[in-house]
């Protein structure tokens, strides 16, 4: 099927950008009998809430399709055009059990739309949460941008629950590119469904083996916050917090500065391109760390890196993620609590110093205006106190508390736990996890 109609907000695209990526999304059913069109639209009628008689509209098909119809829903600019198939023959996915639920398929409903840049976030998610509604059976969505599957755990979860909120993380996937034939020894990763956003493809470029998890870290940050507040023009200065900037070039401007055949290189990128894996014709905007002295090469970011992963530096963060990190926080800020009391008892010295050593909150503070986000900051725990915590503002590498507040659970939008315990560290998305290692460290002899 063919996308048609675009949202208004597609003129001034940025970074060369000359229109929108459409996104396309594969429901995969597992009842053995084709879908019933009326029963779909039904469906969605129901999920529309209130629709009117031009809510759905049936449209021509060719052989593949058995039947096809266009949507308008409420808050996605663009129609969404839906029609039901036949399962395709799919590649491994790398996940045996996921592999053989998908061959159990034998009709999928697929689904295209053309997000509105500014709405990305909000449509994303309202798109899936219909789509994993009208097909409440079904074990995965496919997202034809990224490649990546949304399970049928994750659909109840982050976005059919009754407090699931928009997630930007689900619109684009990071791909590392690791050539072992390619001198050097280092890494490239970028993402992979920006331009359907309205922004440039995002690379950070030179990173080292080791430092992958730190620059992937730089990456999501910006991502989060560039899909919010947009991105500077070519070779502009991009906040990613207090004193943490970024330099974001042209990726065939920095790819000129690698040696010849390096990952990241103007001739890697073609042997890539020769080959179906990357599309130099695309923008791309390279990461890279403001350089010191006139004529130093920039590399990638690590300073930044390096700052954020010390937990002391003001880091922005986008609204979406701090809503969405804090309704995460407060579903499990009750085992938290609960491990910390555990802990924190005055009759065992070794138990108190391992609580307030490694339980830590983060809040986000004063408003960020040129990235659009706030300043988070992390907070160690000194004691409970009623519905939150008592916590002291510590600087890296110093015993002195530099400040020190109450903090409620309801502002609290992450917390983390360090015990000395396999594991470590322990956060949000594992409660029980967390207890269960509270109950090994109290069983160990204390010295």
């Amino acid at each position: 099927m063919g996308i048609t109609d675009s949202p208004q907000d597609r003129d001034g695209l940025p970074w060369g950008l000359t229109e929108l990526d459409a996104s396309g999304f594969v429901v995969f059913l597992q009842a053995p009998e084709q879908p019933v069109a009326a029963d779909v639209g039904r469906a969605i009628e129901e999920w529309i809430g209130s629709p009117s008689e031009s809510s759905i509209e049936p449209l021509p098909t060719s052989n593949e399709e058995r039947w096809a119809i266009r949507v308008h829903a409420e808050g996605v600019a663009c129609p969404i055009i839906i029609w039901c198939e036949e399962a395709a023959v799919l590649e491994p996915t790398g996940d045996e059990e996921l592999d053989a639920v998908l061959t159990t398929c034998p009709w999928v409903i697929r689904a295209q739309l053309i997000f509105a840049p500014s709405e990305a976030i909000s449509e994303y998610f309202m798109v899936v949460s219909l789509l994993g509604t009208i097909a409440p059976e079904s074990p995965a969505i496919l997202d034809v941008v990224t490649s990546e599957f949304i399970e049928r755990e994750t659909l109840d979860t982050d976005f059919l629950a009754e407090d699931a909120l928009p997630n930007e993380s689900f619109l684009y996937a990071k791909i590392l590119y690791d050539d072992d034939d390619a001198p050097g020894g280092l890494t490239m990763i970028a993402t992979q469904g920006l331009l359907r956003c309205g922004l440039p493809e995002l690379e950070v470029v030179g990173v080292p083996v080791e430092q992958q998890h730190a620059a992937a870290v730089v990456l999501d940050v910006t991502v989060g916050l560039a899909l919010e507040a947009g991105l500077p023009d070519p070779g502009g200065t991009f906040a990613l917090g207090t004193g943490l900037e970024v330099i974001l070039m042209p990726a065939a401007q920095a790819s000129a500065g690698i040696k010849a055949g390096e990952v990241g290189s103007t001739q890697w990128r073609h042997k890539l391109e020769t080959e179906g894996q990357f599309d130099t014709s695309q923008p791309h905007a390279c990461l890279c760390q403001p350089s010191s002295a006139a004529g130093e090469q920039m590399g990638w970011p690590s300073l930044v890196a390096a700052a954020m992963l010390a937990g002391d530096a003001s880091v922005f963060v986008s609204a979406t993620a701090r809503h969405r990190l804090g309704m995460r926080a407060r579903r499990s800020f009750s085992a938290f609590a609960t491990a910390f009391a555990s802990l924190a008892r005055p009759s065992k010295p070794e138990w108190v110093r391992i609580a307030h050593e490694g339980f830590m909150v983060q809040i986000a503070e004063s408003s960020a205006p040129a990235s659009g986000g706030a300043v988070q900051s992390w907070w160690r725990v000194d004691h409970l106190d009623g519905d939150g915590v008592d916590a002291l503002r510590v600087a890296r590498g110093s015993a002195d508390a530099i400040d020190h507040r109450r903090i409620d659970s309801t502002d609290v939008m992450d917390w983390r736990v360090e015990l000395p315990v396999e594991g470590s560290p322990f956060g949000p998305w594992e409660p029980d996890a967390l207890l269960a290692a509270v109950d090994k460290v109290r069983t160990q002899e204390s010295p």
